[in-house]
């Protein structure tokens, strides 16, 4: 495995509640008539913490409660973790929130491949909601072709363009990063 060097912060936390409030706009622009049937979908392990910013957000500005549930994967995504088999491993979102019908905003930290965005969608389209709509803070750009555009984002915060040796991280205090912070980094390979 590479080791990673930071080479430039993106966002600190000010800007990065700044960025998730946009995209609450927009998502209010569109869907202020119909906040009661809106679940927030955070994917685990950095888009939970979007999803519960996001909900905090859409109450200040609504007065409206927006439910959370936590979708835990564990494939090949854009966070870079793999599963040992390379299977999807799933956990049915959280049972205490009916899906079925709604309108899912499915929040994570960062869009790459989609690879992520396919596995949950495949995953929530079985609870038969309304809409699947996906929220990402930061969109590498690397992804877009006709054949993915059910999973595309819908709701973006930051488009960052990356080479093939960057990724871009990022961080939460709440997920044991030690900061809450979007990093453009580089990957280095080891010597050894």
């Amino acid at each position: 495995m590479p080791n990673i060097k930071k080479i430039k912060r993106l966002m600190d936390e000010t800007e990065i509640r700044e960025t998730i409030v946009k995209m609450v706009d927009k998502i209010l622009t569109i869907y202020s008539n119909d906040l009661a049937r809106i679940v927030l979908v955070g994917v685990k392990t950095r888009g939970v913490p979007i999803a519960q910013i996001v909900s905090k957000i859409i109450k200040e500005k609504t007065d409206t409660s927006v439910p959370v549930v936590i979708l835990d994967i564990k494939i090949y995504n854009d966070d870079l973790s793999f599963a040992a088999d390379g299977q999807a491993i799933t956990q049915p979102p959280d049972s205490s929130v009916d899906i079925s019908s709604k309108i899912l905003i499915v929040c994570d930290d960062v869009a790459w491949t989609l690879a992520t965005n396919e596995v949950v969608h495949e995953i929530l389209v079985a609870y038969q909601p309304a809409e699947i709509k996906f929220s990402v803070l930061v969109d590498r750009f690397e992804w877009h072709s006709a054949n993915k555009e059910m999973c595309a984002p819908s709701f973006v915060g930051l488009k960052q363009s990356t080479t093939s040796n960057q990724i871009v991280k990022v961080c939460f205090k709440e997920t044991y990063d030690g900061q809450t912070a979007v990093w453009l980094c580089e990957k280095e390979e080891s010597n050894e």
